[in-house]
């Protein structure tokens, strides 16, 4: 047991403790400082893993806003992306609307057109029979004439003779 007070006396010593011989109570002041030191060491520990816990709680919580605040903004993009989208197809069916029309209308004057260059064939035709008619008309004309003339030659002709 001796040799275990002088251990006891060489720790001491090595910690700083200053014994007053008694080592029992030199022991009980080495225990209660133990156990205050564990216990301290303990909390300190909870508090670690408190500190860590609340860390990782800021941490995952920041993150959660974080995407949060992205999701809402995908949701505005989407959103508008949609109105976009809805905004295109009216335009497009208007588009389709006003060409339905234009092709319409082009229809509809290519068969003015058509009709136009029909009836200017058809005048054209017309002046043709009518500048034959002319042309038949002035030969008959001619003729007429000369045979008039002969008619009035024969008859100032025949009239000499009486």
């Amino acid at each position: 047991m001796l040799s275990g007070v002088i251990f006891f006396t060489i720790a001491c010593t090595a910690v700083g403790l200053r014994t007053s011989g008694n080592p029992f109570l030199e022991a009980a002041k080495l225990t209660s400082l133990a156990q205050s030191s564990a216990l301290q060491a303990h909390n300190l520990a909870l508090y670690q893993r408190v500190a860590g816990s609340h860390a990782v709680f800021s941490a995952k919580s920041e993150l959660a806003q974080s995407a949060l605040n992205a999701a809402s903004a995908a949701q505005a993009a989407l959103v508008s992306k949609k109105l976009a989208i809805k905004t295109l197809e009216k335009q497009l069916k208007e588009a389709e609307g006003v060409l339905q029309a234009e092709m319409a209308q082009y229809e509809q004057l290519q068969e003015i057109a058509e009709i136009f260059l029909k009836a200017a064939e058809d005048s054209q035709k017309q002046v043709e029979t009518l500048n034959g008619i002319i042309d038949t008309f002035k030969n008959i004309t001619v003729k007429n004439d000369t045979v008039d003339v002969s008619d009035e030659h024969i008859i100032s002709f025949g009239s000499g003779f009486h």
